[in-house]
């Protein structure tokens, strides 16, 4: 004997029999121990994903072309402005107390952790990381 169905909102679907309640135990189950093998997953990979994006010194400095660091090499940084990094470093500007030398500012950046930043030197030229690679360098132009 077919069991009614109920109608609701125009979606039709089966009153679900008491056989039902031990498929679900069992479903249930099988979902806690999936949900555990996805949580052991997934720390995985966030683990692994950590250790991929982890910016480092020589991830950064390596980024810049040789003909861009020729450029700026003995060039002096003012200021870090740091505009994707970790929560705390996020939307930051940093103002050294003195010009500093470009590595020592590019170990500020890995120190910090940051993905997108700009490094802004004492001529007002800028040199631009994005994701945490070299973007660019942007020349100041008094004349714009």
């Amino acid at each position: 004997m077919e069991r009614p169905k109920k109608i609701k909102n125009n979606i039709r679907f089966s009153i679900e029999s008491d056989s039902c309640s031990e498929t679900s135990e069992t479903q249930k189950n099988q979902d806690e121990n999936n949900s555990c093998t996805n949580n052991n997953n997934t720390n995985n990979i966030n683990s692994n994903e950590n250790d991929c994006n982890k910016i480092t010194f020589e991830k950064l400095f390596e980024s810049i072309p040789q003909t861009t660091l020729e450029k700026i090499k003995d060039s002096k940084v003012k200021y870090a402005f740091i505009t994707k990094g970790t929560i705390h470093s996020t939307s930051k500007q940093h103002k050294f107390k003195q010009p500093v030398s470009l590595e020592f500012a590019i170990h500020f950046l890995a120190d910090s952790n940051v993905k997108d930043s700009t490094l802004v030197f004492i001529n007002d030229n800028s040199l631009i990381f994005s994701n945490g690679c070299y973007d660019e360098l942007d020349i100041f132009d008094e004349s714009d």
